[in-house]
C-alpha cells in the first residue's frame, strides 16, 4: 500500500515536469525571432550607366542610402551589403539629355524572407547627358612666371600641344580656353622645364571644375627659354661703284637703326651689329632710290627678333642728283699677261648711263669716262668673247654708273 502511494507520487512528478517542458517548447516557438535593422546601401550607379547606353551620370544626392529591413535576426546578421543587397534607380522615364529625379528600389539577392520596409531618401536626383570626347588646344598661362629686366622669355615648349577631354556633352561645351597654370610665381634667370596642372575655363574666365570631366592629362612639364636682351645697331655696305666714288657722300635715311634682340649672352657677347647686306649702287637712280632688307632673313637662327621689325627700308635723297647718258671710245685694257695677245674689236661704248650730282654730271662729256678691261677676270685663252667693263670717272666722286656694260675682245 506505502509502495504503491510513494509510485503514485514520483509519477506525477514526473508528468508535471513534462507538462511544463512541453509548455515551455511551446510558447518558446511561438515567440517571434524577426527583428528591424538599417543598412547603408550605395546605390547601383554601374547599373544605370549600362541601362541608358552612353549616358553620364552626376547624382546630386549622397550615392549611399538608408533601407530598412525587417526578418529573421541570424539572417539580417549574416548579410553583406556588397553582394546581398542592391539599390537601384527606375531609368524608364529617362528618354532625353536633362535632370530627373528617379524612384528608388532595392532587391534582397539570395533571400526570399526579408522584407524591404523603407529607403531613404526614396528619390534620387541625376543629370544625365550624351558622354563626348574632344580635343583642346593648350596654352601656357604665364601670369606667375617672370624674367628680369634684361631678359625675355621665348615661346614656351609643351610635351603635347592638346589635350582630350571626355565628359557630357553640354559640359564640355562651356569650354572656351584650356591652360598649363602655375600656382606659385617664379622668377626665372634661365631656359626652365616647369611642370604645371591642366585647367579649363568658360568664355568670362572662370574655372570650371566638374567631376564629370576626365582629362588626357592632369599635369604637363613645360620648357620655357629664358635669353638675355640686347640692343644692337643695324649696318649695311655699297657694292658695284666706281673706285672713285665716295660712298660717304649718299645720303640716306634708314627706317631703323637699332634693334632688341636675345640671345644666348656667352655665345653672343661681342655682337653689337646686325649686317643687313648690299646696297648695289648699279641700280640706285632719282626713280629706284629704296632699297629694303629683310631682317628675319639675315639672323641667325640663334637670335630673337625682340622688336617686331620685319623690315628695314635704306631711302636715298636724290634731291641733288640727275642723270645723263654718255658714249665713249677710252677703253683700255689692265693686267693683261705678256704672253697673251689681245685686240680690242668694239670702238666705243654707247649709252653709258651716269647717275651723280647736278654739277658734276653737268660737267661730265664721253672723254672722261673710261672702260676698263681688267684681264684677270677673263677665263678664256684663245676666243672672239663679249667681256664686261668697269666704267670710271677719274677725278670725280660723286658720280655713279647704272647698269653693265660689255665689249668684244679678240684673244690669241
Amino acid at each position: 500500500m506505502l509502495s504503491e502511494k510513494f509510485g503514485n507520487k514520483w509519477i506525477a512528478k514526473i508528468s508535471s515536469l513534462l507538462f511544463a517542458f512541453f509548455l515551455w517548447l511551446t510558447v518558446a516557438l511561438n515567440i517571434s525571432t524577426n527583428t528591424t535593422v538599417d543598412f547603408k546601401v550605395p546605390v547601383n550607379i554601374e547599373g544605370m550607366q549600362k541601362a541608358l547606353g552612353n549616358v553620364a551620370l552626376n547624382p546630386v544626392t549622397d550615392e549611399s542610402v538608408n533601407v530598412r529591413l525587417n526578418g529573421n535576426r541570424r539572417v539580417l546578421g549574416a548579410l553583406d551589403v556588397s553582394k546581398d543587397l542592391e539599390v537601384y534607380a527606375d531609368v524608364s522615364k529617362v528618354v532625353a539629355a536633362g535632370d530627373y529625379a528617379l524612384n528608388l528600389y532595392c532587391n534582397v539577392l539570395n533571400n526570399k524572407d526579408i522584407d524591404v520596409v523603407s529607403i531613404y531618401p526614396k528619390v534620387i536626383n541625376v543629370k544625365f547627358d550624351k558622354l563626348v570626347t574632344k580635343k583642346f588646344a593648350l596654352n601656357v598661362n604665364l601670369d606667375n612666371i617672370s624674367v628680369p629686366a634684361d631678359y625675355v622669355m621665348g615661346q614656351p615648349s609643351l610635351v603635347s600641344a592638346e589635350v582630350t577631354a571626355t565628359g557630357p556633352e553640354t559640359e564640355l561645351a562651356e569650354i572656351a580656353d584650356c591652360k598649363l597654370c602655375f600656382d606659385h610665381k617664379e622668377q626665372l634667370k634661365k631656359t626652365t622645364t616647369l611642370n604645371g596642372e591642366i585647367r579649363f575655363y568658360k568664355s568670362d574666365g572662370t574655372e570650371i571644375k566638374s567631376d564629370n570631366i576626365s582629362c588626357s592629362h592632369s599635369n604637363m612639364d613645360v620648357t620655357i627659354p629664358v635669353i638675355k636682351t640686347k640692343e644692337v645697331t643695324l649696318g649695311f655696305d655699297f657694292i658695284n661703284y666706281p673706285e672713285n666714288l665716295n660712298v660717304n657722300k649718299l645720303k640716306f635715311k634708314q627706317s631703323c637703326t637699332t634693334i632688341k634682340i636675345g640671345c644666348d649672352p656667352q655665345k653672343y657677347s661681342s655682337i653689337n651689329e646686325i649686317f643687313l647686306g648690299y646696297v648695289d649702287v648699279s641700280h640706285l637712280t632719282p626713280e629706284n632710290n629704296t632699297t629694303t632688307f629683310d631682317l628675319d632673313s639675315v639672323l641667325d637662327k640663334d637670335l630673337f627678333n625682340i622688336s617686331g621689325v620685319s623690315e628695314v627700308e635704306v631711302s636715298f635723297d636724290m634731291s641733288s642728283i640727275t642723270e645723263k647718258t654718255v658714249s665713249t671710245n677710252q677703253i683700255k685694257i689692265i693686267n693683261k699677261p705678256e704672253k697673251m695677245n689681245t685686240k680690242i674689236l668694239t670702238e666705243r661704248v654707247d649709252d653709258i648711263r651716269l647717275v651723280g650730282s647736278k654739277k658734276s654730271i653737268s660737267q661730265i662729256q664721253g672723254r672722261n669716262v673710261a672702260a676698263v678691261i681688267d684681264m684677270r677676270d677673263i677665263k678664256n685663252e684663245e676666243s672672239r668673247i663679249a667681256v664686261p667693263v668697269n666704267i670710271t670717272i677719274p677725278g670725280v666722286d660723286d658720280v655713279w654708273v647704272v647698269g653693265t656694260y660689255d665689249v668684244y675682245l679678240s684673244i690669241s
